[in-house]
């Protein structure tokens, strides 16, 4: 009876909790490779697959931060999967499926040092995101 108690009333937490958080939006950084699109199997547990979280010594399956499952909840996801916008192989394709949800922004990732980097590095970023084809350019930047 304790455990399926305990279970109960971290179930209601955490439901209670993913309500406050869907109405004013999520932020992600996705600072990491997505794979090769069109699959991008990094970032598709955010999008659409269900992904376990370990809760309380209990597994439980969180799906209401799912894309898919939250359309008019805005998603910001800060992209940054291999360096900055100057990569050869910057994997475009993902950032694309990413953008082909109307709930989601696309952020890109610059690169400030700490205030170290040169301002014409970070110019160079943003001016190069700014670039991008229109279907996968990013929506704002992250310094």
């Amino acid at each position: 009876m304790v455990f399926s108690t305990r279970l109960c009333a971290t179930a209601v937490v955490l439901t209670g909790m993913a309500t406050a958080v869907l109405g004013t939006g999520i932020i992600v950084p996705l600072y990491m490779w997505p794979g090769s699109a069109p699959s991008c199997t990094a970032w598709t547990p955010l999008i659409d697959t269900y992904v376990l979280t370990y809760v309380h010594r209990i597994f439980i399956n969180i799906a209401f931060f799912r894309i898919v499952d939250n359309p008019s909840t805005p998603f910001y996801l800060i992209v940054n999967p291999n360096s900055g916008p100057n990569a050869t192989d910057y994997p475009y394709g993902c950032v694309q499926m990413l953008k082909a949800h109307s709930n989601v922004k696309v952020v890109g990732y610059v690169l400030t040092g700490y205030g170290d980097r040169s301002q014409s590095a970070v110019d160079t970023d943003v001016a190069t995101y700014a670039s991008w084809d229109s279907a996968y350019r990013p929506d704002g930047i992250f310094f």
